[in-house]
């Protein structure tokens, strides 16, 4: 029988290194009682030589604090003979018996748990052959006929406040169906071979599940016979477009030249020609659900209501000419109910981006350019918005029926 290493956790190492010093007398020592001071092991009337101090363990050193014999070994600390005579303190021994277990299996390693509190290190260990492992923890042992082959040179014990754990090195990486070998390899691999059998079952099953969803993908929604009114999308602002709108440089400045077809940009002018200018010098401000200009602060909770605005100053035009918005890379997924459409573009500005859609045709503008979208299935313009963001613009539009489009437009038959 290999005995495993022995390793306090750092729990138990704080009950040692606090733990009272002996030299006391209890009133009456029993049969079996033995001595609890400090590295003393006899039981006997002979003269108590211990060490009154607490044990220390710092960076990798164990020593006692009235002597400072150091060493790196536990077993060796362990035996270090006292440094002080006295008398003994009797204490009857706790015996382990029909303490809570509990076992589980990871890595490579069994590990068993042992729940007791008080297991002194000095008086725990294990060994084993392999097959058979024997358990002792403050004077009880306990035998076990494992199911697997393990090496007692790489198993090791740890001991903590308030349990012991035997961590067990298998020889073979294979699953244990129960610790003890009360169940034969024959019914083991039977229960393993059952577990795959679920596993594909369960692989096949799901499938099947994916081949009945797309067969009732391939199906597009049915054109209108009508025509239908086109109803506008709510547009929403992303924080990020928000923060570029606030602090956006106000007008009053006038470029070098005005090409035809450029708009002024000054906030809510929205006017192209030679005619006075009215803007708000200030900056826009959202706050609790409320919209404004800095400049004259007339609070609104209607973003159109806040775009349309009179400005209040008089001045200059500032001209700069319309960026239009093509072969923008798009991109789109679907997911809840929902279908999202994205445009990558810089710089569209709320005033001049807007959808709108009849349930089938989906008609998209950013800074005056407009795309036309014949859509797979059928959605609810009602239900649906455009958020505005930096770098981007995202049209989220809710579905009719809830089911998976494999393309995102409509493919018109021969």
């Amino acid at each position: 029988m290999i005995p495993f290493n022995v390793q306090i956790a750092e729990s138990a190492l704080k009950v040692l290194q606090t733990k009272t010093p002996g030299g006391e007398i209890e009133q009456s020592a029993t049969a079996g009682a033995h001595c609890t001071n400090n590295t003393c092991k006899k039981s006997d009337a002979e003269e108590c030589v211990f060490h009154p101090g607490n044990a220390v363990f710092h960076e990798g050193l164990k020593y006692w604090s009235c002597c400072g014999r150091k060493t790196t070994d536990f077993t060796t600390f362990l035996d270090q003979l006292g440094c002080t005579r006295g008398k003994h303190c009797w204490k009857k021994k706790e015996i382990v018996t029909n303490a809570r277990e509990d076992w589980f299996q990871r890595g490579g390693k069994v590990h068993i748990t042992i729940y007791c509190k008080g297991a002194l290190p000095s008086e725990t260990s294990a060994k084993s052959d392999g097959l058979t492992l024997e358990v002792t923890i403050n004077g009880s042992t306990k035998r076990y006929e494992l199911f697997g082959e393990i090496a007692p040179s790489e198993s090791v014990v740890v001991i903590s406040e308030r349990k012991v754990e035997i961590v067990l090195k298998q020889v073979a990486k294979i699953g244990w169906p129960k610790l003890l070998k009360e169940q034969t390899a024959e019914l083991a691999q039977s229960s393993d071979c059952e577990q795959q059998q679920k596993q594909l079952q369960q692989k096949d099953d799901e499938k099947q599940q994916e081949v009945l969803m797309w067969n009732g993908l391939n199906e597009p929604s049915e054109r209108f016979t009508t025509k239908k009114a086109m109803i506008p999308f709510n547009v929403q602002i992303a924080e990020s477009a928000l923060k570029v709108l606030q602090t956006k440089t106000p007008g009053g400045e006038i470029e070098q030249s005005a090409t035809a077809g450029a708009h002024c940009t000054n906030n809510t002018c929205k006017k192209s020609d030679a005619e006075e200018c009215f803007f708000h010098p200030g900056n826009a401000v959202f706050h609790e659900g409320l919209k404004y200009w800095s400049c004259c602060e007339r609070k609104t909770t209607d973003f159109t209501s806040f775009l349309d605005q009179l400005g209040c100053t008089r001045g200059k035009h500032c001209w700069k000419k319309k960026e239009i918005v093509t072969n923008a890379r798009e991109d789109w997924f679907q997911r809840g109910g929902k279908v999202h459409i994205t445009i990558y573009c810089k710089g569209a500005l709320p005033s001049e981006t807007s959808a709108k859609s009849d349930g089938l045709t989906l008609e998209v503008t950013i800074n005056g350019s407009t795309k036309r979208y014949e859509l797979f299935g059928e959605i609810a313009p009602s239900e649906s918005v455009v958020v505005i963001s930096e770098r981007k613009v995202e049209i989220v539009l809710k579905q009719v029926a809830k089911i998976g489009w494999p393309k995102l437009c409509y493919d018109p038959p021969n």
